[in-house]
């Protein structure tokens, strides 16, 4: 089964969160744990943050060569050539799929079109505006 999960900025301190949607600029990150209130062990803990809806991106599935996540938003770039070439990785959704965006060389590519092996995520886009 694929994982849904989503990334955000808090807005009151700019710190990533992950989770899932609960309000349209609310991420919700749910856990088990022990809950203080109802002093029971094993039940879902919810932290609901408001996050910036400019920084929101979707978990792509695919892992870089460093086991680290790849949202939508990341900015990844090849690691076995010698081009220093980046790329930000943004849902096409004409073609139902993530693509790699040129921020370097004008080119288009599919995402699932490398093994993540080739990849690594360097930066988000919503971290510096997304020029490199």
């Amino acid at each position: 089964m694929r994982e849904i999960l989503f990334r955000g900025k808090r807005k009151d301190n700019g710190e990533w969160v992950q989770g899932d949607f609960a309000h349209p600029c609310n991420i919700v990150f749910e856990e088990i744990g022990y809950d203080e209130v109802l002093k029971q062990k094993n039940v879902p803990i919810i932290n609901d943050y408001e996050v910036d809806p400019e920084t929101v991106g979707q978990f792509t599935g695919i892992l870089d060569r460093n086991g680290r996540k790849i949202f939508e938003g990341d900015k990844v770039k090849f690691v076995h050539t010698d081009y220093d070439w980046v790329y930000a990785v943004e849902y096409y959704g004409n073609r139902a799929e993530y693509i790699l965006r040129a921020l370097t060389d004008g080119n288009n590519l599919s995402l699932h079109c490398f093994a993540s092996t080739e990849l690594e995520v360097v930066g988000n886009v919503a971290d510096d505006g997304g020029a490199e």
